[in-house]
């Protein structure tokens, strides 16, 4: 009768040293996989802040070179990481303006330029474009936020437009020109 007990605690050891393992294994696994999951978080929001950065360089940039003739093309270097969720929509957007004078002048000015945009597609949906000079953001389909405004001024009776046209860039690949 002893030995009956001997062996029922010698199973329960080895049941409790399996139970003991299993639930080692399976935390370990939880916990590799939930470090995973908040790494790719935190890369996206990164990718996300390089993206926006380069924007906002980009758009500086060409806003610094908007008022003046470029006798060639204008070159710009996007960071590794940031220019293969960049597309260029060439086709994208125009400006329309038309100049009505008084009668006695007969005047009738009518200007069409199409622009062309950069576009960034955030990991949460959202759009960061480039078009015309101003840095558009749309966080969802229905509004835009602008972040920077297309170079617009007014001086006594003028009005001056330099909006930049980006209509002969074809594509931006990573870490390229």
């Amino acid at each position: 009768m002893g030995s009956g007990r001997d062996e029922r605690r010698a199973q329960s050891e080895v049941i409790g040293t399996v139970i003991m393992i299993s639930m080692t294994i399976i935390g370990a696994v939880l916990i590799v996989a939930l470090a995973g999951s908040a790494l790719q978080a935190i890369n996206d929001e990164t990718q996300d802040s390089l993206a926006r950065d380069s924007f906002h360089e980009m758009d500086n940039r060409l806003s610094g070179i908007s008022g003046s003739q470029v006798a060639s093309e204008t070159t710009l270097r996007f960071p590794e990481g940031s220019g293969s969720d960049l597309s260029v929509n060439e086709s994208e957007g125009s400006v329309n303006i038309s100049v009505e004078t008084a009668d006695e002048y007969r005047n009738l000015t009518h200007i069409e330029q199409s622009l062309g945009a950069v576009v960034y597609e955030g990991q949460d949906g959202s759009e960061l474009v480039y078009q015309g000079g101003g840095l558009w953001e749309y966080p969802s389909p229905s509004y835009a936020v602008v972040r920077s405004n297309p170079p617009l001024s007014r001086t006594d009776q003028f009005l001056t437009f330099r909006f930049a046209n980006i209509s002969g860039a074809t594509s931006i690949s990573e870490g390229e020109d």
